[in-house]
C-alpha cells in the first residue's frame, strides 16, 4: 500500500514538473492539460486525477511558494535580534534562493504571471485574496509588539515589505536577471535605514 501511495506521489510530482516547464516554455493560456499529460508521459485519466484542472495546478504552485513564504515569517518570529535585523535575513536568504535556486526561480517567476493573468478570474482572484489574507495574519503576528510597530502598524509593514519584495522580484523576471552580493547588501541598507527612520530602536 505505501509502495502504490509513493508511486502517485512521484506520479503528481512529475506532472507538476512537466506542468511548470511546458508553463514557463509556451505561456500559462497557450498550455493544455493534454500538453501537460504528454509531456508527463501520463493518460489524461492521471493528470485528472491528481490535478482537476489547470487552475488546480497553478494554486499548487502558490502552495508551494506559501509554504516557503511562511518559513520565512517563522525565522522572523523566532529570531533574537531586532525586527530589522531578522527582516533583513529573510530578505537575504529569499533573493539569494532566488539566484541560486533554478527551480524556486522559475516557481516565483510563474507566480507573476499568475497574479497578473488571473487578475480578473473571480476563483483565483479570492484564493490570491486569501492567501494574501493568511499571510498579512501571520506577518502581524510575528512583528506585534515590536518598537517599530509605535510609528507603523504591522499591516502597514506588510504592504511596505510586499512593496518592495515584489517591485525587485518582477524587476528581476522582467528584465531575466538576478540581483548580485551588491545588489541585495544595497536592498538590505536601505531597508534597514527605512526602519530606522520609522520607529526601530537599535540596540548598542
Amino acid at each position: 500500500m505505501r509502495r502504490t501511495k509513493e508511486e502517485a506521489e512521484q506520479t503528481k510530482e512529475s506532472i507538476f514538473q512537466a506542468g511548470i516547464d511546458l508553463l514557463a516554455k509556451k505561456g500559462i493560456h497557450e498550455t493544455s492539460m493534454s500538453d501537460i499529460a504528454r509531456a508527463a508521459g501520463v493518460s489524461r485519466g492521471a493528470i485528472y486525477w491528481h490535478f482537476e484542472n489547470k487552475e488546480a495546478l497553478l494554486r499548487e504552485i502558490r502552495g508551494r511558494l506559501q509554504s516557503f513564504y511562511q518559513d520565512l515569517v517563522e525565522a522572523v518570529r523566532n529570531d533574537s535580534g531586532t525586527l530589522a535585523e531578522s527582516i533583513s535575513k529573510a530578505f537575504r536568504r529569499l533573493f539569494e534562493k532566488y539566484r541560486n535556486d533554478p527551480a524556486f526561480r522559475r516557481l516565483q517567476d510563474l507566480n507573476i504571471k499568475i497574479s497578473v493573468l488571473y487578475a480578473g478570474n473571480d476563483s483565483m482572484a479570492d484564493d490570491i485574496i486569501k492567501t494574501e489574507e493568511q499571510d498579512i495574519r501571520i506577518f502581524c503576528e510575528a512583528v506585534d509588539g515590536s518598537p517599530i510597530t509605535n510609528s507603523c502598524s504591522p499591516l502597514q509593514l506588510f504592504m511596505i515589505m510586499e512593496s518592495l519584495v515584489g517591485g525587485l522580484l518582477i524587476r528581476q523576471y522582467v528584465r531575466q536577471e538576478t540581483l548580485s552580493n551588491e545588489d541585495i547588501d544595497a536592498a538590505v541598507a536601505f531597508m534597514v535605514r527605512g526602519f530606522s527612520g520609522i520607529g526601530e530602536i537599535s540596540e548598542n
